[in-house]
């Protein structure tokens, strides 16, 4: 690994699932450690990894949406994942309440609310094949290895809808709550990384170019600095006592840069084993009954199937059911 001086923490924030009705709302972050600022992870790493389907054995990291279908399953999803956990030092997770022990940190939420949640103890992986997620974590670890790259850090915060619909009440605005709980992310960086710098890059939320009212809002004790507010790019410095950071939202970074691929590929997982075991706990009451990705057409019939099992369970809609 390079020396202290050389040392650079880049880290990807991006969210899954701000669109459905069910099921939570998952913002990520991801943190690598670099020997150079602003490498671009997907050349330096191109041995291991790429970001289009490959049959050389590589992992494939990108945007979610090009890994993940419902028709096609996690598969392709969890072996970049969870291969990407092992190879930053992870131990083996056998489970998914094991998983989200590791990830969630403080950002974990009393799930007591919510039967389908009851028992998370679901084996892992659900679909990809372990030794295929094995032998891909083993390249990727030699390759970070031979380049000075370490995968640091993986923090995932899961808003689910008894919460985000409080928020939502509170601030009368779903765009705002999830600034707001991207800001929990950065904060957290911050507090970690923020005495040896930290570049942070989010995908742009929303329409929005201007950040600094927000970012001031955010960290109230904190110098604020814009470095540039364009179409698709807007950056800043973050100074809060000894730390520092910058801070950039930026249109379609998934594709830009590796750390908000893979914050994107963890994200929509976690959100998807959520919805496996919301559909399993309905499914188990409602015979024959489609399982839904949670998102608005599909939850609304998904719903309507479920009716008759959701009054003879007493279910409170605000448990389950987004207020937008």
């Amino acid at each position: 690994m390079s020396s202290k001086e050389e040392t650079y923490y880049m880290a990807g924030i991006d969210e899954a699932g701000y669109g459905p009705l069910l099921g939570p709302l998952v913002i990520t972050s991801v943190v690598f450690e670099t020997p150079r600022p602003e490498q671009s992870l997907w050349s330096a790493l191109r041995g291991a990894v790429c970001r289009r389907a490959c049959k050389s054995g590589r992992l494939q990291i990108a945007d979610s949406k090009k890994l993940f279908t419902t028709a096609a399953g996690p598969g392709r999803l969890e072996r970049g994942v969870l291969a990407c956990l092992r190879a930053g030092g992870m131990e083996v997770m056998e489970t998914f309440e094991e998983l989200l022990g590791r990830l969630c940190h403080h950002f974990g939420e009393p799930l007591d609310s919510q039967p389908w949640y009851s028992n998370l103890a679901i084996p892992l992986p659900v679909a990809a094949d372990p030794e295929d997620i094995s032998q891909a974590a083993a390249k990727l670890r030699a390759e970070m290895l031979k380049k000075g790259i370490a995968l640091r850090d993986v923090c995932v915060n899961p808003v689910h809808p008894p919460k985000l619909n409080r928020l939502i009440r509170q601030r009368d605005n779903k765009a705002t709550v999830l600034f707001e709980e991207t800001m929990s992310l950065v904060r957290r960086l911050l507090h970690i990384y923020g005495r040896r710098g930290i570049t942070i890059t989010a995908d742009r939320q929303g329409m929005r170019r201007y950040y600094e009212p927000l970012i001031c809002q955010a960290f109230p004790m904190s110098r604020v600095e814009v470095i540039s507010e364009e179409k698709k790019r807007s950056e800043y410095e973050i100074r809060a006592g000894d730390g520092i950071m910058r801070l950039s939202f930026v249109e379609k970074a998934e594709d830009a840069h590796l750390s908000v691929a893979l914050a994107s590929m963890c994200g929509k997982y976690v959100r998807e084993v959520f919805m496996s075991a919301f559909n399993g706990y309905w499914r188990e009451r409602v015979e024959g009954l489609r399982p839904t990705s949670g998102y608005p057409r599909d939850a609304r019939r998904f719903l309507a199937d479920i009716r008759p099992a959701w009054d003879e369970a007493g279910v409170d809609r605000d448990q389950a059911v987004r207020a937008r």
